[in-house]
């Protein structure tokens, strides 16, 4: 996996975060905050709704068309709230978005696809730092040291409050406090998001060179397009060291069934909620199996679980927001079967006393 695609997954990681913290603007586009489930499979989903595939042409026309600054509001309203921002802040958007897609335009037309450095570079143009800058370290650092909501609180908003709700967005206060802390902080992370937008239009249209760990992480389950893949009951790859007990009795909500390629070419990365295994194995297992869930002080003692969690404990580097799962395991499901079973023996158990 290139330098290239771990930077638009560790991008697009924090993207979702910062919507998802964003109270006031999920509360005005009546949207859920399940993670994952907003700024990049959105943008996803309206691409690949609106994209005209009959040919490389037409591919290319509808991208530069997803790309005018117009069609901000109508993907997603973090990206309408960027739009409006750098409006306000004297960023010319249509310029860095004309910039941006008149450097990879050249190599698309000639029908190969742009790699997320190209893309880099071409923003990092724009900005006057160098190469290898990173156009949302001011935000990186503001997430690592847990300081995102202090921080935008302490700024006055760019112009009031937005979107008719009380208080400005956190975005739009973010925006205003960088802008007083350093200066040109703004405009950098005012192209980081653009460059990303770029990225993942380019991703959802086949257009950008990445591999299978990029869709994984920006797209969800329901926006893969593709089906389920065998029967949960049944898989049993070779890496699986135990029995996998069967879960005939617990009804599925369809969740988690999506197959990913995992192999010695296709690396599959999932987000690790809270940055915590256990926490994303009892969230996947009470999404995927409703009924277990509420019941996650007997699932953690199931010795199957306690199986699962450290295999994957294996793979996750502390504080990461992903994890690479092991090869062997294709679908959400496959992972929370090897104990989804033994949990629901142990949780029937229990009712009856």
């Amino acid at each position: 996996m290139s330098s290239g695609e771990i930077e638009y997954i560790s991008d697009s990681l924090l993207i979702e975060k910062i919507a998802l913290l964003d109270s006031a603007l999920y509360k005005e586009a009546s949207i859920t905050d399940q993670i994952f489930s907003g700024v990049g499979s959105s943008v996803s989903s309206y691409v690949k709704s609106k994209i005209d595939s009959s040919s490389t042409g037409s591919i290319i026309k509808s991208v530069a068309n997803f790309l005018a600054p117009g069609v901000f509001w109508k993907i997603h309203p973090v990206l309408g709230v960027l739009y409006t921002i750098g409006s306000m802040s004297g960023y010319n958007l249509t310029g860095m978005l004309s910039s941006i897609t008149s450097s990879i335009m050249p190599k698309l037309t000639s029908g190969e696809k742009v790699t997320p450095e190209e893309v880099n570079q071409a923003g990092l143009a724009q900005s006057g730092l160098s190469a290898s800058a990173d156009l949302f370290k001011d935000l990186r650092d503001l997430e690592k040291t847990g300081s995102l909501i202090k921080s935008a609180q302490k700024a006055q908003p760019l112009g009031g409050s937005m979107l008719g709700t009380p208080g400005a967005p956190l975005l739009h206060r973010l925006f205003g406090f960088l802008g007083q802390k350093k200066k040109g902080a703004g405009k950098s992370l005012m192209l980081g998001f653009i460059v990303w937008f770029v990225k993942t239009i380019l991703l959802s249209a086949g257009l950008l060179a990445v591999g299978g760990a990029a869709k994984s992480i920006v797209t969800n389950d329901k926006d893969q397009g593709t089906t389920p893949v065998g029967t949960p009951n049944n898989d049993a790859p070779a890496t699986r060291a135990t029995p996998v007990a069967s879960t005939s009795a617990l009804k599925q909500s369809g969740s988690g069934q999506v197959f990913h390629a995992n192999d010695e070419g296709t690396a599959w990365y999932v987000p690790v909620i809270g940055k915590d295994i256990t926490d994303t194995l009892l969230g996947w297992a009470g999404e995927i199996y409703p009924e277990l869930s509420e019941y996650e002080d007997i699932i953690v003692n199931t010795p199957s679980f306690k199986r699962a969690r450290d295999l994957l404990n294996k793979e996750y580097e502390r504080g990461k927001d992903f994890v690479l799962v092991p090869p062997g395991f294709n679908r959400r499901i496959d992972i929370i079967n090897q104990f989804a079973g033994d949990a629901n023996s142990e949780i029937q158990r229990y009712q009856k006393g």
